[in-house]
């Protein structure tokens, strides 16, 4: 059985003395730890023999920042000091290279981020990271002859199941709330306002309100359904490593967009058949008294929606990941 690379890839330096691990590095190491390219690039300019340096545990500049998940810093390194190429093979004690570094998961990193889109990050990340490095770094083994690919699917194999359980039950909850708005849409879509003429027509089939209310509850029943058929899909399917990275994001992003278009629709359907209860005595103060009504819940609404899914969702789309591997 193969021993933990979580363990192989820890630096030794974190814990000795109590110290700072910075404290044993050269300053290209710490600029490359933090993610300053700034320095980085500089320091390079200036020393260009710097980018042998090495901490205590033989991690070079390459491997720290794969470690580290710094690959704006890899991708600096490549475009413009692709030339010296014996620092991208080098390894460190224990044979891991840069993108066994990448490949590695560190608990605790993405404080704030839900455990089926810390997956996506990580699976994002990797790959990011194996285009910034040489095509020969990704058949590398270390001291455990594990591949890099092979300490991604190891490191990773329970955030992988607790993605999976996170993705089910959000999926499920949210579903179901879907499908609460679809049956109270479907009741009121086919209800008419005002009731109807002898010849069957609506009473206030010329009124904005109706229109309004006639228009909104369509679009929240469709798109109600939408959004519980695909959450219902996301529950019902076994994801794979390599979804989280684009399959995943997008399939949430799509359910959350729909969910919440057939919130807005059905507040807006509300008010636009609530106000014949109070549009004759209010007149023209009821749209403003409805907008303050919905505006607050729909803002709230948008910001979650934002904070929690979208920038993550929408990152997913501006990176080019590769499907294939």
């Amino acid at each position: 059985m193969h021993a933990d690379p979580r363990q192989q890839l820890e630096n030794k330096t974190d814990t000795q003395n109590g110290k700072d691990p910075d404290t044993y590095m050269s300053p290209l190491l710490v600029a490359a730890r933090h993610g300053t390219t700034e320095m980085v690039e500089k320091i390079l300019e200036i020393q260009p023999a710097a980018i042998l340096d090495v901490d205590p545990a033989n991690k070079n500049i390459f491997v720290l920042a794969a470690e580290h998940k710094r690959f704006e810093v890899l991708e600096l390194l490549r475009e413009k000091f692709s030339n010296m190429k014996s620092a991208f093979r080098a390894v460190d004690n224990m044979g891991n290279n840069a993108l066994h570094a990448a490949a590695m998961y560190r608990p605790g990193r993405w404080i704030g981020i839900p455990d089926g889109l810390q997956m996506q990050v990580e699976t994002i990340l990797f790959e990011a990271v194996k285009k910034s490095v040489p095509e020969y770094i990704l058949r590398g083994s270390n001291n455990d002859n594990m591949t890099p690919k092979q300490v991604f699917d190891h490191t990773h194999a329970m955030l992988l199941e607790t993605s999976r359980t996170w993705l089910k039950e959000t999926s499920n909850q949210c579903s179901g709330l879907a499908g609460i708005i679809a049956s109270v849409t479907f009741a009121t879509s086919t209800a008419i306002p005002g009731g109807v003429t002898e010849k069957d027509r609506p009473k206030l089939e010329n009124q904005l309100g109706f229109t309004i209310f006639a228009a909104s509850s369509l679009i929240a029943l469709s798109f109600s359904v939408t959004s519980a058929v695909v959450f219902l899909t996301i529950a019902n399917s076994r994801h794979e490593k390599r979804d989280f990275a684009k399959k995943v994001p997008r399939m949430l992003f799509f359910g959350f967009f729909t969910l919440f278009i057939s919130i807005a629709a059905t507040l807006i359907s509300f008010c636009g058949a609530h106000i014949y209860i109070l549009g004759y005595k209010l007149k023209y103060a009821a749209i403003p008294l409805y907008a303050l009504v919905v505006l607050p819940i729909t803002v709230f609404s948008l910001a979650q929606f934002r904070k929690s899914y979208l920038q993550l969702a929408l990152a997913t789309f501006e990176m080019k990941i590769d499907d294939s591997g």
